[in-house]
C-alpha cells in the first residue's frame, strides 16, 4: 500500500500506528508526496512553535482544580492494549518501545488515580471491545479488529488501574469515550466542569475523547507524561496541537498539585 493511500484510510488499527506504517505527515492531515526539504524546514519551525505555545498556555502554578467539579478519564488501559507483544505484531523494536513506555506512562496513571481517590474527585474508567461476536454493533472502521469481548480478561482494565467500586466504567464501540456512551450527561449530572485525560492513543481515542469533550463545554488537562501514543512523531504533531488549541498540558506532578480537596478549594 502506498503512502498515498494510507494517508486517505479511515481503519487505521492500533498494530499499524504502533508500527509506524503511518507517516507522521499522514497523520496530521498532510500529504507527504513531492515535499522538499523546505517544506520540511518550514513544517518543524510550525511544530516547534506551536510547541512553545503549548508551554505558555500550560497549567499554571497557581491553577486549582476543585475535586467536586474535577473528572479523570483513562482511557483504554486494558490488558490487551497494553501486551507490547499483541501491540507491537511481532517487531521487537516496536515491542521494546512499547515496554519502555508503559514502565513510565502506567506509574504516573496511578500517581493521578491516587490523588483522586484521595480527593474524592470522579474517576472513570474507558474500554474499547465489542458486545456480540461479528462485532456487528461496532463503529464500521473497527470491526474485523482482533478484539474480545467486553468484560473478558483480555479486554478488562489492567490490574494495576482496576476500577474500585464507585468508579464509573464506560465500554466504547468506537474511539472516543463521549460517542454513543452517556458519559457527557453523568459529568453534567455530576456538576464536573474540568475533565483530566490519561491513556492511550494520544493520536487516538485520547484525542478524540478530549474534542468531543471539549464541544459539550468541558475545560480540558491533558497529563503529557500519562498518555501513550503510538509512535514519537505522533508526540511531537499532536502535543503542541493539543496544548496550543484544545486542552491545557500538565504533567502528572501538577495533577497532583493542583487537584485539591472540596474543603482545601474553599478555604
Amino acid at each position: 500500500m502506498s503512502t498515498g493511500d494510507l494517508s486517505n484510510r479511515r481503519d487505521f488499527s492500533r498494530k499499524a500506528v504502533l508500527a509506524g506504517t503511518i507517516p507522521a505527515m499522514a497523520l496530521a492531515g498532510h500529504s507527504t508526496s513531492d515535499r522538499d526539504t523546505s517544506s520540511d524546514v518550514d513544517i518543524s519551525q510550525a511544530i516547534q512553535q506551536l510547541a512553545r505555545t503549548a508551554k505558555d498556555r500550560s497549567i499554571a502554578d497557581t491553577d486549582i482544580l476543585p475535586a467536586a467539579k474535577t473528572a479523570f478519564i483513562i482511557i483504554d488501559m486494558i490488558n490487551l492494549f497494553c501486551d507490547p507483544k499483541w501491540m507491537s505484531g511481532g517487531n521487537q523494536q516496536t515491542e521494546a518501545w512499547l515496554v519502555n513506555e508503559f514502565a513510565s506512562i502506567i506509574p504516573n496513571l496511578q500517581r493521578v488515580l491516587q490523588a483522586f481517590r484521595q480527593t474524592n474527585a470522579l474517576i472513570v474508567h474507558v474500554m474499547n471491545a465489542k458486545w456480540t461476536p461479528d462485532s456487528r454493533e461496532v463503529v464500521r472502521y473497527q470491526q474485523g479488529r482482533d478484539y474480545g469481548l467486553f468484560d473478558s480478561k483480555r479486554m478488562s482494565v489492567i490490574d494495576a488501574l482496576k476500577p474500585r467500586p464507585g468508579e464509573i466504567q464506560i465500554r466504547k464501540v468506537t474511539s472516543s469515550a463521549f460517542t454513543a456512551t452517556g458519559l457527557d450527561f453523568m459529568l453534567r449530572n455530576a456538576d464536573i466542569e474540568n475533565v483530566v485525560f490519561g491513556g492511550q492513543y494520544g493520536n487516538a481515542c485520547v484525542f478524540y475523547s478530549m474534542i468531543q469533550s471539549r464541544e459539550f463545554g468541558f475545560r480540558n488537562y491533558w497529563v503529557d507524561d500519562a498518555i501513550l501514543y503510538g509512535n514519537e512523531s505522533s508526540r511531537m504533531i499532536f502535543e503542541p496541537l493539543v496544548g496550543t488549541y484544545w486542552a491545557k498540558l500538565a504533567s502528572t506532578p501538577d495533577i497532583v498539585r493542583v487537584l485539591k480537596s472540596n474543603k482545601t478549594a474553599t478555604s
